[in-house]
């Protein structure tokens, strides 16, 4: 006898134990279930264009979604929910609570694939024969109590339906009632727990929503427990959980962060607008999942505008990326669009280079487009000093004013009525006098050919004047200066005229230096003090390069330097009108050459 009752004692204590488990993994965070690899959450990064013309400018947005659904360990299976509902008398004081909890459960199942029976039970079982959401809420909302309670009664009931229908998706008991049964209570547990057994050989998981100050937990803690897989809570608590006890394996997301890095299209678009609830934080663009339940799916959109002075074929490269606790959950594909844009060159050729007082010299533009990507409304100009040479023929559809050719609709039509497609070239030329009442001090005359498109391009030629710069710009290949300290140095500007507040482009020109080393080389140039740098104009051959410092005058540091020309341009603005010097001063080996020039601001 008193074997017996330690062992009852013993069985008492585990059932205790088991409850508390159940209880207690209603509050587990689902996503700390999470896998690093993230496998079952799903990111998908979509976009409404692969390919941008830059030259588009009403069409070079794009629109991103990010779609993220959670599949973490989801059950591909449906599952057959049978709500076990206690309408005995005992359940009156809970009945309005138990409806309640019934009907907002029912919320949690996709009715499309998942399927709810009712069975209302006292000492008899009612089964319903609605099948939908409003039938199966009609029939809990006028349920009414009144009876004994027989549960090992109801729990058979539905596990004979579970084996007439040979359901082959999940299996979940759903038992509201207080577990007071008018049996004994040894009787009632005793059947219970061999219900539970006979359930659980036939994979039917059982889960209990208590009621009442009285409810017997005993007999739900052993008819729950059983079968180590579901569990119990008191009516009234929140049915999500009560759902994440009829399948586990159907976690919700919790506290998860969708990240999308925009740093890296930081130089080729910006970003416009985005879904409410994202905030942009250093540069990435964030949105906050609060919670996400299985099979659920939410979407999130963001547009961006691409630049217009791409100057390459570029890729824009994006992914989105889960992110919570520390970890890296799952990573979407990488979003392509591939940005399309021109790119110009200029050959240019004067003919001749050397020519003397009153001579026509012929000059030649091709302009090439060798990009990927077509060019609308591009403009070209030729520009010189008008003071010094004259136009004496230009082609049909150029343009000439106060010293600049320029032209539009030529041949393919540059104004944007048809398009200069990539790999095609244009040709456009021009004959120039050089005037008799040239100045002596003028050695040679620039050419400023600028390509006008998404971005400027310029390369500058020059007509050198005979028996002036021979000795100057060693031009004669029998007197080269090669190797010796000296470099031909020019500073000069297109024009000599300029009104005030006009931006300026001044040209220094160093000559032969295929084999002058550099070394500790120097640039400096003096501005008037009413004359304004313009920041970033800079170019070196024709390409970029990094500002000057700036002090009182301007400096470049030129030191090892390899180039066989060298043609230093930028820009200033005066602010000022008069007569200005502007001077360049070459130090080479502690050497100093000076060149300077005037200009006249109106």
């Amino acid at each position: 006898m008193r074997k017996k009752i330690v062992i009852t004692i013993i069985f008492a204590i585990f059932l205790v134990c088991v409850s508390v488990i159940a209880i207690n993994f209603v509050n587990i965070k689902n996503i700390s279930n999470l896998p690093e690899t993230g496998e079952g959450l799903l990111l998908e990064l979509k976009s409404n264009k692969k390919d941008i013309e830059i030259w588009d400018e009403d069409d070079r947005n794009v629109i991103f979604e990010v779609k993220v659904t959670n599949q973490f360990q989801c059950n591909d299976k449906p599952i057959h929910a049978v709500f076990l509902f206690d309408v005995s008398g005992s359940m009156k004081e809970s009945l309005d609570q138990a409806k309640s909890d019934a009907i907002n459960l029912m919320e949690y199942f996709d009715f499309k694939r998942d399927r709810v029976s009712l069975f209302k039970f006292n000492e008899n079982v009612i089964v319903s024969t609605s099948l939908s959401k409003q039938g199966l809420k009609k029939e809990i909302t006028d349920i009414e109590s009144g009876g004994l309670t027989n549960i090992s009664n109801a729990i058979d009931e539905a596990i004979q339906m579970f084996k007439y229908l040979n359901w082959s998706g999940d299996k979940v008991l759903v038992i509201f009632s207080d577990g007071r049964s008018f049996l004994p209570k040894e009787k009632a547990n005793e059947l219970a727990i061999e219900k539970g057994r006979e359930a659980q050989m036939l994979g039917i998981n059982i889960v209990a929503i208590t009621y009442g100050e009285h409810a017997d937990l005993n007999l739900v803690s052993s008819l729950t427990s059983t079968i180590f897989t579901g569990g119990f809570v008191k009516g009234g608590t929140d049915m999500s959980k009560v759902y994440s006890l009829i399948n586990s394996s159907r976690a919700s997301l919790e506290d998860v962060n969708i990240n999308v890095d925009l740093n890296l299209i930081d130089n080729l678009a910006t970003l416009e607008n985005f879904s409410s609830g994202g905030i942009v934080n250093e540069g990435n663009l964030q949105w906050h999942i609060n919670s996400l339940g299985c099979y659920e799916s939410v979407r999130y959109r963001f547009e961006i505008k691409v630049r217009n002075d791409i100057n390459d074929l570029e890729r824009i490269r994006l992914r989105a990326v889960a992110l919570g606790e520390g970890k890296t959950y799952a990573e979407s594909n990488v979003n392509e669009v591939i940005v399309h844009a021109p790119i110009f060159e200029i050959d240019d050729e004067v003919e001749p280079q050397i020519a003397d007082v009153q001579d026509m010299v012929n000059i030649r533009i091709l302009v090439k487009n060798v990009g990927t990507g077509e060019a609308k409304n591009v403009k070209i100009k030729t520009i010189f000093n008008d003071q010094f040479i004259k136009v004496f023929n230009n082609t049909v559809e150029g343009f000439y004013e106060d010293g600049e050719i320029s032209w539009s609709r030529v041949g393919i039509n540059f104004d944007g009525e048809s398009q200069e497609k990539f790999g095609r070239a244009k040709l456009f030329s021009f004959a120039i006098n050089i005037n008799e009442n040239i100045s002596q001090e003028v050695c040679s005359i620039p050419l400023i050919t600028r390509v006008e498109a998404h971005k400027t391009i310029e390369k500058v030629n020059h007509i050198f004047i005979k028996g002036r710069c021979e000795d100057q710009f060693n031009l004669n290949a029998n007197s080269s200066k090669v190797g010796q300290s000296n470099i031909p140095f020019l500073i000069l500007s297109p024009k000599l005229n300029y009104k005030v507040y006009d931006e300026t482009h001044v040209y220094v020109i160093l000559n032969d230096i295929q084999e002058v080393k550099l070394n500790k080389a120097k640039l400096n140039i003096i501005l008037p003090r009413n004359f304004k740098y313009i920041p970033y104009s800079v170019k070196l051959n024709e390409k970029d390069i990094s500002e000057p410092q700036v002090e009182d005058n301007l400096s470049w540091d030129l030191s090892d330097l390899k180039a066989d020309r060298i043609i230093l341009s930028f820009k200033v603005k005066p602010q000022d009108t008069g007569d200005f010097f502007i001077k360049g001063e070459l130090i080479l080996d502690e050497v100093s050459q000076v060149s300077s020039f005037v200009v006249n601001i109106k």
